[in-house]
């Protein structure tokens, strides 16, 4: 690897500064390592100790559960669920055999648009 190359794609006030800095020897040896043999072991742990691991969390991961309770927060979702509320009481008030089917299509429908958002995220 040539460090020319990684020169090259610094601005100039990057330049001007790793000048200051005394070139690659001399950032090297304000990092406290070597250009040919890298940190030592104890220098490794020391400041793994100081500054932790180099390593990016994982995120935290969302259940199944909550994805399907976030989908009844859509606007569209609540307008429907409204609307299979209002149909089921309507139905069953004016037809008490078959007036439930309409309400409960919806709230069927709504159930599995949940289901099918839960496991697309």
């Amino acid at each position: 690897m040539s460090y020319l190359s990684d020169l090259k794609t610094l601005n100039d006030k990057d330049v001007k500064m790793f000048d200051k800095l005394g070139g690659l020897v001399g950032l090297a040896k304000k990092l406290g390592t070597s250009l040919d043999n890298g940190l030592s072991q104890s220098k490794v742990t020391t400041r793994k100790d100081e500054y932790g691991v180099n390593e990016i969390p994982e995120p935290e991961s969302t259940t199944w559960f909550e994805l399907f309770w976030e989908s009844f927060e859509d606007q569209t979702v609540i307008i429907l669920l409204v609307a299979a509320a209002v149909s089921l009481a309507i139905g069953c008030y004016h037809n008490p055999t078959e007036g439930w089917i309409e309400g409960s299509t919806i709230f069927i429908a709504v159930f599995i648009v949940a289901v099918v958002t839960a496991c697309n995220k």
